[in-house]
Protein backbone atom coordinates (compact mmCIF):
# COMPACT_ATOMS: atom_id res chain seq x y z
CA UNK A 1 0.00 0.00 0.00
CA UNK A 2 0.85 3.12 -0.94
CA UNK A 3 2.44 5.14 1.96
CA UNK A 4 0.94 8.99 2.79
CA UNK A 5 2.89 11.65 2.78
CA UNK A 6 3.75 13.28 6.54
CA UNK A 7 6.37 15.57 6.29
CA UNK A 8 6.16 19.11 4.70
CA UNK A 9 8.72 18.67 2.28
CA UNK A 10 6.69 16.12 0.45
CA UNK A 11 3.58 18.10 0.62
CA UNK A 12 5.29 20.69 -1.05
CA UNK A 13 6.82 18.81 -3.75
CA UNK A 14 3.21 17.63 -4.46
CA UNK A 15 1.85 20.73 -4.31
CA UNK A 16 4.51 22.36 -6.86
CA UNK A 17 3.56 19.47 -9.49
CA UNK A 18 -0.20 20.02 -9.13
CA UNK A 19 0.50 23.65 -10.14
CA UNK A 20 2.62 22.90 -12.91
CA UNK A 21 -0.10 20.31 -13.75
CA UNK A 22 -2.84 22.72 -13.72
CA UNK A 23 -0.54 25.66 -15.78
CA UNK A 24 -0.34 22.99 -18.55
CA UNK A 25 -4.44 22.42 -18.20
CA UNK A 26 -4.48 26.23 -18.64
CA UNK A 27 -2.57 26.64 -21.27
CA UNK A 28 -3.52 23.41 -23.37
CA UNK A 29 -7.51 24.98 -22.97
CA UNK A 30 -6.51 28.29 -23.98
CA UNK A 31 -4.80 26.84 -26.79
CA UNK A 32 -8.10 24.69 -27.67
CA UNK A 33 -9.97 27.16 -27.32
CA UNK A 34 -7.77 30.01 -29.93
CA UNK A 35 -8.03 27.01 -32.85
CA UNK A 36 -11.51 25.87 -31.95
CA UNK A 37 -12.81 29.80 -33.07
CA UNK A 38 -9.73 29.95 -35.81
CA UNK A 39 -11.41 26.19 -37.49
CA UNK A 40 -15.15 28.04 -37.22
CA UNK A 41 -13.90 31.54 -38.83
CA UNK A 42 -12.10 28.68 -41.80
CA UNK A 43 -15.60 26.76 -42.08
CA UNK A 44 -17.00 30.20 -42.61
CA UNK A 45 -14.25 31.08 -45.26
CA UNK A 46 -14.58 28.23 -46.85
CA UNK A 47 -18.48 27.78 -46.66
CA UNK A 48 -19.70 31.93 -46.92
CA UNK A 49 -17.58 33.29 -48.86
CA UNK A 50 -16.57 30.17 -51.34
CA UNK A 51 -12.70 31.90 -50.76
CA UNK A 52 -10.80 28.54 -50.94
CA UNK A 53 -7.51 30.10 -51.07
CA UNK A 54 -7.74 32.35 -47.86
CA UNK A 55 -9.24 29.76 -46.24
CA UNK A 56 -6.63 26.92 -47.29
CA UNK A 57 -3.83 29.35 -46.11
CA UNK A 58 -5.51 29.87 -43.06
CA UNK A 59 -5.89 26.21 -42.65
CA UNK A 60 -2.42 25.29 -42.93
CA UNK A 61 -1.12 28.41 -40.69
CA UNK A 62 -3.98 26.94 -38.05
CA UNK A 63 -2.72 23.90 -37.86
CA UNK A 64 0.59 24.45 -37.96
CA UNK A 65 0.25 26.39 -34.75
CA UNK A 66 -1.65 23.98 -33.38
CA UNK A 67 1.07 21.60 -33.95
CA UNK A 68 4.08 24.34 -32.32
CA UNK A 69 1.41 24.58 -29.59
CA UNK A 70 1.21 20.96 -28.45
CA UNK A 71 4.88 20.40 -28.59
CA UNK A 72 5.78 22.76 -26.96
CA UNK A 73 3.19 21.93 -24.12
CA UNK A 74 0.40 24.21 -24.20
CA UNK A 75 2.25 27.59 -25.31
CA UNK A 76 -0.66 29.45 -26.97
CA UNK A 77 1.29 32.66 -27.72
CA UNK A 78 2.21 31.01 -31.40
CA UNK A 79 -1.59 30.70 -31.82
CA UNK A 80 -2.32 34.43 -31.57
CA UNK A 81 -0.97 34.70 -34.61
CA UNK A 82 -2.32 32.90 -36.72
CA UNK A 83 -5.69 33.91 -34.97
CA UNK A 84 -5.22 37.15 -36.21
CA UNK A 85 -4.23 36.29 -39.59
CA UNK A 86 -7.69 34.29 -40.10
CA UNK A 87 -9.52 37.15 -38.92
CA UNK A 88 -8.05 39.29 -40.98
CA UNK A 89 -8.85 36.42 -43.80
CA UNK A 90 -12.46 36.18 -42.65
CA UNK A 91 -13.10 39.88 -42.40
CA UNK A 92 -11.49 40.13 -45.92
CA UNK A 93 -13.48 36.99 -47.29
CA UNK A 94 -16.86 37.49 -45.50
Amino acid sequence: MAEKATTLEGAATDFEQHEKTYDTFLSLTILGIIHVVSIVMIIAIFGLAGALWLGSIALALTLTTLMMGLFMRGNWKPAIFSFAVTLLFFLIAV
